[in-house]
């Protein structure tokens, strides 16, 4: 039975340079990396990730999920996100963020925006900054920037994984607290409960529905 869990990246209206966004009429998406907190060896700016319609290009981005070479790197911090540890191999995780919507940005909504078909989930948070440094495949991970290499988990997804060009809506277009009606019931947080509402970010969503798994397979 493939697993499918799903994760809040991005960015929040606390953040410099604001959410992504989304075009209703097209599904036209664009996501934003969070702002990184930590000092980091190699610097990755909104510009340098060819993130360039953006206020403040020169700040320095945490770019997890980076969606070039499919990797991920986790930090627990709770509501559930311990399940990531029992992902296997054809496994998916797929992110979703809150986006504004153009063209005003007065509204929101949240989307799916892609997804790893998971290749290899890697317990790194007893190997040493030089362990985690020597891990091939990585290479580009945001947590593997840092002067001090360092992450719980870092999970690596297989040819397939993809950001889509377009939006999978997550929320009810009339109402962006409230699940899609495509959805209902086939959502659950970690602990069992089905999710009707948000708040998005705390959540961790699990779902083994073949449907969604084939949703997120195929959308584009």
């Amino acid at each position: 039975m493939t697993k499918i869990i799903g994760l809040n990246v991005g960015r929040n209206l606390r953040c410099v340079n604001g959410r992504g966004w989304v075009d209703p009429s097209t599904r036209a998406l664009c996501y934003l990396p969070i702002d990184e907190e930590q000092e980091q060896e190699q610097p990755l700016t909104f510009r340098d990730a060819d993130f360039e319609d953006v206020s403040y290009p020169h700040k320095t981005i945490h770019y997890d999920p980076e969606f070039a070479t499919f990797t991920y790197g986790h930090a627990w911090r709770g509501f559930g996100d311990r399940r990531l540890r029992d992902m296997k191999t054809g496994d998916i995780l797929f992110s979703f963020s809150t986006l504004d919507l153009l063209p005003d940005r007065k509204r929101w909504g949240t989307f799916i925006i892609g997804f790893f078909l998971v290749e290899t989930v890697i317990d790194a948070q007893d190997l040493s900054p030089d362990d985690i440094r020597r891990l091939a495949g990585f290479e580009n991970n945001a947590h593997l920037r840092y002067k001090i290499p360092k992450a719980h988990l870092l999970i690596k997804g297989s040819h397939g994984s993809r950001l889509y060009n377009t939006a999978l809506p997550l929320s009810d277009p009339l109402d962006g607290g409230r699940v899609h009606s495509s959805l209902r019931g086939i959502i659950f947080t970690a602990g069992g409960k089905t999710v009707d509402r948000g708040p998005w970010y705390r959540w961790v969503l699990c779902s083994d529905d073949k449907r969604l798994a084939a949703t997120l397979r195929e959308h584009s």
